[in-house]
């Protein structure tokens, strides 16, 4: 972390390309916001973490707005894909059903312009952004000295939590919110897929197909543990900054929700007409 008020945006470039392009901007951000608010005291910095979170957010969403499609249509093709998995139900155990299978996946997802690693595409993106969140968050001056109800934003929550002579529940209503808004903005999707798959035509059970589900679900689960244990290591402001984070998540998967069966409803007309 680096102490940002007393830095040029030149200066910061030789920290690193990443301090440069990312740390710095949102360190700005949250200074200009927090400044703005102050007579509202820690209230107001909670609203610069939340317009710096919306902003951040923003920004991933308009860079990853692709891959969320292409998820999206992803949810759409699964009664096509489960029937190119229901004429390979041995492609578990089979090298050669599993290869044509595979081949013919694919060619579902290129006739439908998807790219079936998106969700890494995703990650990957997000990786750097977060990592610069936490720095710019960690140098940020106005952050380490303001304070909510008594809690100091810099203080590491899970220490703020057993702290019984501090605003211990404080901490803890953070990190419970927190790790609530985590847990569902990573389960809605899935729940929303499966009430989709539901009520796809049903097909044979396919090995591969609930192989590939297991994955996902292992991948989530262990990401929303991940969030939880790091949100006990890091400050209270990441805490914050997570709950947005998960807030915004959510709703941005119910739009894209919303919008994918638009789609659909459309697509289904339009069958009917050209009858």
């Amino acid at each position: 972390g680096m102490v940002v008020e007393g830095k040029s945006w030149k200066e910061a470039f030789n920290y690193g390309v990443i301090e440069g392009l990312l740390v710095y901007p949102v360190s700005w951000l949250i200074y200009t916001f927090a400044n703005s608010f102050s007579s509202m005291g820690g209230f107001g910095t909670l609203l610069a973490v939340f317009l710096v979170t919306l902003i951040v957010r923003g920004i991933l969403i308009l860079a990853t707005f692709k891959q969320t499609l292409s998820q999206q249509k992803m949810t759409q093709l699964q009664p096509e894909l489960a029937k190119i998995q229901a004429k390979y139900p041995n492609a578990n155990t089979n090298q050669y059903e599993k290869s044509k299978m595979g081949q013919e996946q694919l060619a579902l997802y290129k006739k439908y312009k998807i790219n079936p690693f998106g969700m890494f595409i995703v990650l990957l993106v997000q990786f750097p952004i977060f990592i610069a969140v936490w720095s710019a968050m960690q140098g940020s001056a106005i952050l380490m000295e303001g304070s909510i109800l008594g809690l100091a934003f810099s203080a590491t929550t899970s220490a703020a939590m057993f702290n019984f002579k501090g605003p211990w529940y404080v901490a803890w209503i953070i990190f419970l919110l927190m790790a609530a808004a985590q847990f569902f903005s990573m389960k809605v999707p899935q729940w929303i897929q499966k009430k989709n798959q539901k009520s796809a035509p049903k097909l044979g059970k396919n090995p591969a197909q609930d192989q590939q589900n297991k994955t996902m679900n292992l991948v989530n689960n262990v990401m929303v543990v991940m969030i939880v244990v790091m949100g006990l290591s890091l400050p209270i402001a990441m805490g914050i900054y997570w709950f947005f984070s998960a807030l915004i998540s959510l709703g941005q998967s119910l739009i894209t929700q919303k919008i994918a069966a638009n789609v659909r409803e459309k697509g289904k007309y339009a069958k009917y007409k050209n009858k």
